[in-house]
């Protein structure tokens, strides 16, 4: 399952400062949570402050106990780490028939086309800073 919004639609909806004080009150008796009705309406919020993560559920993550079903949610910094390889790999092939297309006497083959540039790169010094491009400026005081 992606990190879509919609899969974090809360199941119960948990009063907070937009909330009117008859909801607040009325969230609060119907989950049992002692309060007195005369409190303030910041006075209730805390109370539900205190309480909320209990009753915080996601409406999709009780459907899917309900069918018996096991749910991995990925975080983001998971899925993006699975798909850069995978974006990388695309990369190396369309670079590949780039070449191919531009070089039809030289037929490379691919295996042979990424030993290139993993030779290109390990070669490189470590902490090299690139050459500038372009015109060189020179600045007198």
């Amino acid at each position: 399952m992606d990190n879509a919004s919609y899969h974090y639609a809360y199941a119960e909806k948990i009063p907070s400062t937009k909330t009117k004080k008859a909801d607040t009150v009325a969230w609060l008796l119907i989950e049992n949570i002692p309060h007195n009705a005369t409190e303030t309406r910041p006075e209730l919020l805390n109370i539900v402050k205190k309480h909320k993560e209990k009753y915080r559920a996601y409406e999709l993550d009780q459907i899917v106990y309900e069918m018996r079903h096991q749910v991995n949610k990925d975080t983001p910094k998971e899925v993006v780490m699975a798909i850069i390889p995978q974006m990388i790999d695309i990369c190396v092939v369309n670079i590949w028939r780039a070449h191919q297309s531009a070089n039809p006497n030289n037929k490379l083959l691919l295996l042979d086309f990424r030993r290139r540039i993993v030779l290109f790169y390990l070669s490189k010094e470590i902490g090299s800073v690139p050459k500038r491009r372009g015109p060189q400026q020179r600045y007198t005081d």
